[in-house]
């Protein structure tokens, strides 16, 4: 069944794809070839290495070994580790699975690199994960407008927060100039100097920090394709490691200082998502852009100075408010939005962490988008159906299309009646595809027996 449902292209595949001819010791170069333009030796302390013998990408079996056993285990060598500032070379060594972002790749910067790290690596990481939000949380270092890997603080949290400023500006007759920022290769970017000087600056311990030293450098990365041929083995001199516990957390904290660069815009950030926001009248909506190119010229030299690049050619920006001052807004030709030296031409729908926002807050285009997906995704396991129980189609469509409807459903508030009876129409089909409900037969009494 499953190698049905990923020949319709319901679920991904396991397989790791074709490189099209591509050289894997070239597309290794071409993932590991960000380099840091500065390290700092604050912490002291040497680099720690170990004989950790030959690499081995297989998972871990603990063969006639209980449960508590093997924590026992991974507690002891754990804490010692921890004890000593110390981390395994063997854990720092990654497998690069490339995932192609386009149909015909034909150059390394047409896939996505994706790292498989050593299980057991995951099991410490984990625990000073939970130890490290703990303190943060404590002594309240986090940012409350930065979201992502945090308890609460999810996209449908973010977007519910900007969309929230957006419709109180509307409602008191203002608009809002919204400016979203990609950052290109940002993890990798990521320079271990700057990071560790900024857990300093967030009073993290010496032993804490020199622990994250290890952890973070000596580290390497193989691409390995289809076949199981590996590359040669890439030193990595920056950047934090995708595909781990830690690594996402510590981009988070890379961000940290983000804040005292901002002025007097409203700003969300989850990962590497980035957008900032400044409301005002609209027949000062010109002194409104002056002020938002301050900022944006003053996020570029904050993202010079900490190694990462802004991608100009992929930000957006749009403003916000109800369709009679847009219109006069677009009478009065407002001031360009710069970033740098290019000019950022405004649109009329974005998309923010998955969810199409448009410039009058309408949600046709988001609801018509998620139903087309539904559609789709119903189209393609109808192929299948019959051979399926129901209790198999009904997982199938609690996993596979609900989410695509669910997804930060409470942001898209307000909808219009014709845009409700769409989503309506699309759950009918579910359930008609679900229990075999012919197309001109009443749908609700059925509703009843899925519950």
């Amino acid at each position: 069944m499953w190698g049905e449902l990923r020949r319709l292209g319901l679920i991904g595949s396991a397989a790791t794809p074709d490189l099209h001819g591509l050289d894997l010791n070239d597309m290794n170069l071409a993932f590991s070839a960000l380099h840091a333009d500065r390290e700092f030796d604050f912490v002291g302390g040497d680099e720690v290495t170990l004989d950790s013998g030959q690499f081995d990408d297989s998972e871990f079996f603990f063969l006639n070994v209980s449960p508590c056993q093997v924590l026992n285990i991974v507690h002891r060598g754990g804490s010692e580790a921890m004890g000593n500032s110390l981390y395994p070379e063997l854990w720092k060594r990654a497998l690069v699975r490339p995932i192609p972002k386009v149909k015909s790749p034909v150059s390394p910067s047409d896939f996505r690199p994706i790292s498989l790290l050593c299980s057991g690596s995951k099991v410490m990481e984990r625990i000073v994960f939970e130890q490290v939000v703990d303190y943060l949380e404590t002594n309240y270092l986090l940012d409350d407008f930065q979201s992502a890997y945090r308890k609460g603080f999810s996209t449908q949290t973010a977007l519910l927060r900007v969309l929230d400023s957006m419709r109180e500006a509307v409602d008191k007759r203002m608009v809002t100039v919204m400016v979203l920022f990609d950052f290109s290769k940002a993890f990798d970017r990521v320079c271990h100097g700057r990071l560790l000087d900024k857990l300093r600056r967030l009073k993290f311990s010496k032993p804490v920090i020199q622990w994250f030293r290890a952890y973070l450098r000596g580290r390497k990365q193989a691409v390995r394709d289809s076949n199981g041929n590996t590359s040669s083995w890439c030193q990595l001199s920056c950047g934090v490691p995708q595909g781990s516990v830690l690594g996402p957390l510590l981009f988070s904290l890379y961000l940290s200082d983000f804040r005292e660069v901002i002025g007097c815009c409203e700003y969300s950030y989850y990962a590497d998502d980035l957008l900032i926001y400044l409301s005002g009248p609209p027949d000062r909506i010109n002194e409104s852009i002056t002020q938002m190119n301050k900022e944006i010229d003053a996020i570029r030299s904050w993202a010079i100075s900490n190694g990462l690049m802004l991608n100009d050619s992929k930000t957006r920006a749009m403003i916000v408010g109800s369709a009679r001052h847009l219109n006069s807004i677009r009478e009065i030709r407002a001031k360009n939005i710069m970033v740098g030296d290019n000019i950022v031409p405004l649109s009329e729908s974005v998309k923010y962490l998955g969810v199409s926002i448009t410039e009058t807050l309408d949600w046709n285009e988001h609801v018509t988008h998620c139903v087309r997906k539904v559609n789709m995704t119903l189209y393609r396991l109808k192929v299948c159906k019959r051979f399926l129980p129901t209790s198999v189609r009904s997982t199938l469509v609690t996993s596979l299309i609900n989410p695509l409807i669910d997804y930060a459903c409470l942001a898209y508030s307000g909808l219009t009646r014709e845009q409700n009876l769409k989503i309506q129409r699309a759950y009918n089909s579910c359930v008609r595809m679900v229990l075999d409900v012919r197309k001109m037969e009443h749908i609700t009494p059925y509703y009843a027996k899925l519950k």
